[in-house]
């Protein structure tokens, strides 16, 4: 009689090794020119969403949350940089004294569009003027050629929030035969501080701020993110003209 011993005794079952499987090293696919130049477009959108800091954008003329502006600040310190300064004009052979308050800058996303080199653009209003008969200069904000007549408009951003000296006083020009001041760009009109001697305000000049970003040599600039008017106050009782320099929302 035969028995078949393989009924009486259970094989033991081979336990199979997992390989581990290496894990493949993903290559880092680095984004081409055309998307890191659609990537920057979006920035760029994404800071005219945010509002011109206008009435219509915010309600009421206050800043706009991509480019927000801080002035008159007497003790800083968080942010470095010069808040305030104090200058002497001459004309004429006459002086007057001029103190000015430095702006600040603080942009919301600085760290998302730093490596694309920011640099802040000032552009100046200029009101309509008649150049010959039959031909005027049309009104609107201008931007000049970079830095003329040591108007620093084009102003690398290099953090968060930094406090900028663009020439301000360069923006006005002082008459020393009549001991005024008037605004660059603006008409006449706008600059006769003499009409109302209770008032303190001498002249103003309009600015609106955009940004510029650039990849690969491409240039992409915002709309307006803010606007400013940039206005000279007068003192009263002093034996010499002195006007201090401050903005307000315009």
């Amino acid at each position: 009689m035969w028995i078949n011993f393989h009924t009486f005794v259970k094989k033991k079952k081979k336990k199979k090794k997992k390989k581990k499987k290496k894990k493949k090293k993903k290559k880092k696919i680095m984004p081409t020119q055309q998307e890191q130049i659609d990537f920057l477009i979006r920035e760029v959108n994404k800071l005219n969403d945010a509002g011109c800091g206008c009435e219509e954008c915010s309600g009421g003329g206050t800043p706009s949350p991509a480019l927000k502006f801080n002035w008159g600040v007497a003790s800083p310190t968080q942010v470095a940089g010069d808040y305030y300064r104090e200058i002497a004009v001459e004309n004429q052979g006459k002086f007057a004294d001029m103190n000015i308050y430095n702006l600040e800058i603080d942009v919301a996303n600085f760290a998302d569009i730093e490596q694309y080199n920011p640099v802040l653009l000032i552009d100046r209003f200029r009101y309509r003027e008649r150049k010959s008969l039959n031909r005027h200069r049309k009104a609107g904000y201008k931007h000049e050629p970079a830095n003329i007549n040591n108007r620093l408009n084009e102003i690398p951003i290099t953090a968060t929030k930094q406090v900028i000296n663009f020439g301000q006083e360069n923006y006005f020009s002082y008459n020393g035969a009549n001991n005024v001041f008037k605004g660059s760009g603006m008409t006449s009109r706008y600059n006769s501080p003499g009409r109302n001697e209770f008032n303190d305000l001498e002249c103003f000049v309009h600015l609106g701020f955009r940004i510029r970003l650039t990849i690969d040599g491409v240039d992409v600039e915002t709309n307006h993110l803010g606007y400013l008017r940039m206005e000279l106050n007068r003192a009263f009782g002093q034996t010499r003209k002195r006007v201090t320099l401050k903005y307000r929302y315009a």
